[in-house]
């Protein structure tokens, strides 16, 4: 992210956004980076990194949601037809580190790929799951079927 003059431009390989309330300022600085490089203008955001974007111009407020990302993780892990909770993992839960892996390479593959997944979510727009992430991303090599299970 680089900040200029109150213009925020934020860089994921080759996808820049730009952000400021004065739409001359970002002309300009689109000005500046065509002299420079090759770029198209896609206009108003309506996705980035997986998460849409609601811009409210009366209210002067912008919302991100990842909905579609997580309809489509839930899809790759067979959760779709899951029942939503208020308290995603039990505080009192106890997962042991076992001292030779258990679950075979498919189920410990899926679970490191659903950590990932549950990890962006949580660094995007879910803080709320932290616990639950931190919890469970403890357990990427030794683990056991009851570790995936709680995943899920």
């Amino acid at each position: 992210m680089f900040i200029q003059n109150d213009v925020i431009i934020t860089v994921y390989v080759d996808n820049f956004l730009l952000v400021e309330k004065d739409k001359s300022a970002i002309q300009n600085v689109k000005q500046c980076l065509n002299d420079t490089f090759k770029m198209s203008d896609l206009s108003s955001v309506f996705y980035y990194l997986d998460m849409k974007v609601k811009q409210n111009c009366a209210e002067h407020t912008i919302c991100l949601t990842q909905t579609a990302y997580i309809n489509k993780v839930l899809q790759t892990f067979q959760q779709s037809q899951a029942v939503s909770v208020d308290t995603f993992m039990n505080s009192d839960a106890v997962l042991m580190k076992e001292s030779i892996t258990q679950a075979d390479i498919t189920v410990i593959s899926q679970y490191q790929k659903a950590v990932r997944s549950l990890m962006y979510i949580m660094l995007q727009t879910c803080s709320d799951i932290t616990f639950t992430v931190s919890t469970v991303s403890q357990f990427t090599q030794n683990l056991n079927t009851s570790h995936y299970n709680t995943v899920k």
